[in-house]
């Protein structure tokens, strides 16, 4: 079932498909304007919403939940040692996911804690939630073969999606990216750098196979980040 919603997805959506991405909870005012940039999701952070808003999480996060009704949510519990923001348990944060894995259509997972959250994965799999397995590096671009590894982990785990955020100030950085792409076609992935080749890693991934790509429509969540209206422009500009 969730592979099916994963192609339904693609099939509906033509290419740069965007998951809009705020640091600080949503505005109804860009969330409207999100519909004009083809995005196809809204990333939940439920771990800087927790940091952010201590004292009303859970009504900051009911605002949210009524103001993205009826739109495809993924939720994410970013852990510090990836650049989010988590400090739990590792059973806190399964808690959390748990509870509002039923507002979502997919949920994302650290490859690194896959083996840990097991519980979560059986229950997003009976909810038929589209299963994202990350990987992120926010100084440098691993070989090749580090990054396929990430990938066979994803596959080890039944996920759906593998995505993974690499760091890169040169160009010719990306080239891992390229070549994971070329080598794991039968894996969807959604592949991107931060830093200052942000934008055109973006930009080429996803005409060149990356099922999604990321971008912000309110505070950016990682470096360099591009706004969905910027990615949406470019693209336009490219193909035009």
């Amino acid at each position: 079932m969730a592979n099916l919603l994963l192609n339904e997805l693609m099939v509906k959506h033509p290419v740069p498909r965007l998951v809009a991405c705020s640091s600080q909870s949503f505005l109804k005012k860009d969330i409207q304007k999100a519909e004009n940039h083809n995005v196809v999701a809204f990333e939940l952070r439920l771990d800087l919403l927790q940091k952010e808003y201590p004292q009303n999480f859970k009504q900051i996060i009911n605002q949210n939940l009524h103001l993205l009704n009826n739109k495809r949510l993924i939720l994410t519990v970013r852990s510090k040692e990836e650049g989010g923001a988590f400090q739990g348990t590792t059973k806190e944060k399964e808690n959390l996911y748990i509870k509002y894995l039923p507002y979502a259509f997919a949920v994302d997972i650290e490859v690194r804690e896959l083996s840990r959250l097991s519980n979560l994965l059986k229950v997003a799999k009976e909810q038929n939630k589209i299963i994202i397995a990350s990987y992120h590096n926010f100084s440098s671009v691993p070989p090749i073969k580090n990054l396929q590894q990430y990938v066979s982990k994803g596959k080890k785990f039944e996920a759906d999606v593998v995505k993974i955020a690499v760091y890169a100030d040169n160009p010719i950085d990306l080239n891992p990216l390229l070549l994971l792409q070329y080598k794991e076609k039968a894996m969807p992935l959604s592949l991107m750098s931060m830093g200052k080749t942000a934008l055109l890693s973006r930009l080429f991934l996803s005409s060149t196979g990356s099922i999604w790509t990321y971008a912000s429509i309110g505070n950016p969540t990682a470096p360099y980040q591009p706004t969905c209206k910027q990615i949406a422009e470019y693209y336009k500009m490219l193909i035009s």
